[in-house]
This record gives C-alpha cells, sequence and structure tokens, in this order.
C-alpha cells in the first residue's frame, strides 16, 4: 500500500484541530461543527444554498442537512427569490452572533498554529 502523502496528512491534522478547536468553543450547543462553519461562511450576507456549498466544499447533501440543522435551533432563516424555488439564506440575530463566536474561536485556533 503507497503511504499518504505528507501534504495530505498535514491538512488532514489541520481540519481536525480545526474542527476540534470549534468544538470546544461551540461546547454545548446541538450543531455539528461543519454547520457551525456554514455560519462563519454566511456571515452577515445572503446566500443561495449552492454558495455555501462552493465555499464549503461540501457536498450538496451535507449543506442541506447543515442548513435544516441551522434553521430547526434558530439560526437561519430562508428567503424565496422571484421564484418560488430560488432561496436565500442569511443569518437570524442569534446566528449572527454564534457565527461572531465561531470566527473569534477560528481566529485564534489560527494564531495557535502559527505560534
Amino acid at each position: 500500500m503507497t503511504p499518504m502523502p505528507s501534504h495530505i496528512i498535514a491538512i488532514q491534522t489541520a481540519y481536525a484541530d480545526l474542527m476540534y478547536d470549534l468544538a470546544k468553543a461551540i461546547d454545548g450547543l446541538r450543531i455539528p461543527s461543519s454547520a457551525a462553519l456554514m455560519l462563519a461562511y454566511i456571515g452577515d450576507q445572503e446566500l443561495r444554498p449552492g454558495v455555501i456549498r462552493e465555499r464549503a466544499y461540501h457536498t450538496g447533501t451535507n449543506v442541506t442537512y447543515g442548513l435544516k440543522t441551522l434553521e430547526a435551533e434558530g439560526y437561519i432563516r430562508y428567503r424565496h427569490g422571484r421564484d418560488r424555488r430560488e432561496k436565500f439564506v442569511s443569518l437570524t440575530r442569534e446566528g449572527l452572533a454564534l457565527a461572531e463566536h465561531i470566527r473569534k474561536a477560528l481566529s485564534q485556533a489560527q494564531q495557535k498554529e502559527a505560534a
């Protein structure tokens, strides 16, 4: 079996560390860390789910699941475009507050990694 390239291992390790730090930062919340990252991607913008999928490098089903979770917890809201099939996602006040908390945790994790 061919060993995994070192740059892939480094990426996986960095991602695992990030998910660990994020899980600590959102301790007690009932959302997965991948959904929490979606909050950070959305921020104060209004985005289509497809744009979130592209930014987060997730599959469509992962984005759908994450957004359903975030909506159930009251962190996002949907708005329909001109065409009823077109949806836009934005954060609620609670979602904005949590997104800021997540950004701070990510920034601290990044600073820790750089040190």
